[in-house]
């Protein structure tokens, strides 16, 4: 049974972040006050006044902005639990002396290099949940023939809707600074009655990490075990809900939006748009005649870590335990296509509870 990761985000996270990261264990002090410093003021906390939240020390000027803190966190905290405001939540968490506020928010960077490159635009830097869409009625109701469709070309309702479990891995070589790394990602899904639990598995040679949304949260494994905060947990729970397999799992859910999109076309070849959306991920999904879903498109990271329109298209389907499951990918960011890669698929793979509980990679 064989699909790609990003590897843009892969290898510049590896390339920018490693020094935050290993600077950046255990608790991190932030040198002032976050309250004051969302109103513009530069002001010193004080030591006794004092909030630990996902590994930075907060210090405050006065007991009331310690409480307006205590009342509203995601306001003032350094978004997405501290991890690199342009490298985005799932870049893990970084240095505390390296900072701006932005639109009242406190990001945080692992290096200058990165904070120069936010500042420059931050609006292809900062991730938000997608908003959810207003179909109308016409629209609403030509999603159901279409995810029919989907589902039937991908091995019917029947075998989709039980499977337990679905990974897909790549293992190849890539070079860099004159070193040739071994590398290997897994992205493993464990579906159930309750909340479903994902895991990303990055392995460069010798460095290796692990991310996962369990019963527990989120966690960010990798020297050491550090919780994901919310936010970071849930951009990990939307990179998966991008992916069809995933979203055809998860058409029954609560709060699952679909609606025809109308007419498209992917390499040539007419295709009809499936527009999916839930647990805050938008993906417009692209079926030729048969059913098929021949290509996925949603706003994602690309070079250096911007967001833009990020095209995934599938070919070489295979039968894999009973779903047809595409071998092949290639993205394409904002018009420029990457060369093709293979995945390996593998369904109903055992995958216990240990594996989306912090451990090492």
């Amino acid at each position: 049974c064989g699909m790609k990761r990003n590897a843009w985000r892969l290898a510049w996270t590896l390339v920018c972040c490693l020094a935050g990261r290993a600077w950046a264990e255990g608790i991190k002090p932030f040198p002032l006050d976050p309250v004051e410093l969302s109103r513009g003021v530069d002001v010193r906390g004080r030591d006794e006044l004092a909030v630990d939240r996902f590994g930075v020390r907060y210090t405050f000027a006065s007991a009331a902005n310690k409480a307006a803190f205590e009342r509203e966190p995601e306001r003032y905290e350094a978004q997405h639990g501290g991890a690199c405001g342009n490298m985005g939540p799932l870049s893990g968490a970084c240095r505390s002396d390296i900072y701006t506020v932005h639109e009242g928010r406190l990001y945080l960077f692992a290096s200058e290099s990165c904070k120069k490159s936010f500042l420059a635009n931050p609006g292809v830097k900062i991730e938000n949940p997608d908003p959810a869409p207003t179909p109308g009625p016409r629209e609403a109701a030509g999603a159901g023939p279409l995810l029919f469709e989907a589902v039937r070309a991908m091995g019917g309702s029947e075998r989709l809707d039980t499977i337990r479990s679905i990974s897909r891995e790549r293992s190849f070589q890539e070079k860099s600074g004159g070193t040739l790394y071994d590398r290997l990602i897994t992205m493993a899904s464990r579906f159930g009655p309750g909340k479903w639990s994902h895991r990303q598995n990055d392995y460069w040679g010798a460095y290796k990490n692990a991310m996962v949304s369990g019963p527990r949260g989120g966690w960010f494994m990798g020297s050491s075990n550090e919780a994901l905060h919310p936010a970071s947990t849930a951009a990990l729970e939307r990179l998966f809900a991008h992916e069809p397999v995933v979203i055809l799992r998860a058409r029954g859910k609560p709060g699952f939006v679909a609606f025809d999109a109308g007419a498209g076309e992917i390499d040539g070849v007419a295709t009809r748009k499936l527009s999916v959306w839930f647990d805050g991920s938008a993906t417009v999904l692209h079926l030729n005649a048969e059913g098929t879903i021949v290509a996925a498109q949603y706003r994602g990271r690309g070079p250096k870590l911007t967001l833009g329109e990020m095209l995934v298209t599938f070919s070489d389907w295979r039968e894999c335990d009973g779903l047809r499951l595409p071998a092949t990918r290639r993205v394409t960011f904002n018009g420029e296509s990457e060369p093709p890669t293979e995945w390996t698929w593998r369904v109903d793979e055992a995958l216990d509870d240990a594996m989306f509980e912090p451990s090492t990679p």
